[in-house]
């Protein structure tokens, strides 16, 4: 063993220039080939919006799907389209036999019992006047387990619940909190829009970083019901219709949702957006259905690969939310981290082929030397081991 350690060292001592540089670029690719690897991995954990699935997932042998619904300006969806499409998925889950029929969905949010889970949202602006001052803000309005797909960093405070029997909760983030109150300790402090009170549920850090300035996180941002952004804001994702509440004669307008977001189960791959697709009648909508959970995996980079150049046209008008805007400039981003990955372990596959095809074409060596020279050195590994294990019985 000794000898063919020290055969190996000489080897390497000897080494031609040309060797060495070949060798040196071999190790650097197949380090380059990991690091990017798991420089892919570190953004797709990182991205909590497009990761319920794994996080509803009871145990690594369940397979849940997240999938997210984007909607056309003209689609004019409402709170009681998404009544139905609650209703049509849970029957359509109790006819395929997915779920028990008798395992009623509960409503709380942190319960991954139910059958399945979603929320909705629309975006638009609203203005909030804390008495001395007001601000004009980008807001979402937001309804169903909203939070629990989109887990924002609080600094203080925590979100509104989704079946709160008032709509009078809001989160704002720290940009807001500062400007208003000069400070981002403020839960709950009041605040009014058009004239309505407003409570502060909680204070948040928006996210930061290159896409997410370029999807919309670059200025103030406000989270509040889908009913007070409808009634006390205005809604700029979708086709809306003026309407009235009998609960309190208010006025507002209903539609505009433009963001549908759902997990469930998903025992084969696509099946949660194939049965979506289905049970909400998308196939003809112009809708986009985005299987979050799949959207980040090699076979769907290299499809974003082969569609260079046409993946941003766009033919039908949808307003993104900030989510989805990061999420496909992240999708570009691994897309070119895999074209690099490719490369990486490319080179070196290349190197290894080369070198067999001149090692077979300049043998020295036949297959009953390799095997001989095989038993040799299985019969010197054990011998070896033998002695040493004889060795340390004596003490």
């Amino acid at each position: 063993m000794k000898k063919r350690f020290s055969d190996f060292i000489y080897k390497l001592k000897h080494l031609s220039k040309k060797q060495i540089i070949w060798s040196i670029i071999f190790i650097l690719l197949i380090i380059a080939y990991f690091v990017l690897g798991f420089w892919s991995d570190s953004i797709v954990r990182g991205l909590e919006d497009q990761n319920e699935g794994e996080r509803w997932a009871a145990s690594d042998d369940d397979r849940m799907a997240q999938v997210n619904i984007y909607f056309t300006e003209a689609s004019a969806v409402t709170t009681s389209d998404i009544s139905k499409f609650e209703y049509n998925i849970k029957q359509k889950l109790e006819g395929e036999a997915v779920v028990d029929s008798d395992n009623s969905t509960q409503t709380d949010e942190s319960d991954t019992s139910r059958d399945y889970a979603d929320c909705y949202s629309a975006s638009g602006t609203i203005t909030i006047d804390n008495g001395s001052k007001s601000i004009e803000v980008d807001a979402y309005g937001v309804g169903g387990d909203f939070f629990m797909f989109h887990p924002l960093e609080f600094v203080s405070g925590t979100f509104f619940s989704s079946d709160a029997l008032m709509n009078d909760a809001i989160v704002i983030d720290e940009d807001v909190a500062w400007q208003l109150f000069g400070s981002n300790n403020i839960v709950g402090e009041y605040v009014t829009i058009e004239g309505i009170p407003h409570y502060v549920s909680g204070v948040f850090r928006r996210s930061e970083g290159k896409f997410e300035e370029a999807a919309g996180l670059d200025s103030a941002v406000a989270i509040v019901s889908y009913d007070s952004l409808s009634k006390y804001g205005s809604i700029t994702s979708g086709a809306t219709t003026s309407s009235s509440s009998s609960d309190d004669d208010s006025t507002g307008v209903s539609g505009g949702i433009n963001c549908y977001q759902v997990v469930m189960p998903n025992p084969v791959d696509n099946y949660a957006a194939n049965f979506l697709t289905s049970a909400l009648s998308l196939e003809d909508s112009g809708s986009v259905v985005v299987d979050s959970s799949a959207r980040f995996t090699t076979s769907n980079l290299f499809s974003i690969i082969a569609s260079y150049g046409t993946r941003s046209m766009r033919t039908i008008a949808i307003v993104y939310p900030y989510w989805e805007n990061v999420a496909r400039g992240y999708e570009d981003l691994l897309a070119l981290i895999l074209i690099f990955r490719v490369i990486c372990i490319s080179i070196p596959i290349i190197i290894i082929c080369i070198l067999i095809i001149y090692g077979y074409r300049h043998k020295t060596w036949t297959a009953a030397g390799v095997f001989r020279k095989v038993m040799d050195f299985k019969y010197d590994l054990e011998s070896d081991m033998k002695y040493h294990k004889d060795k340390w019985k004596y003490f």
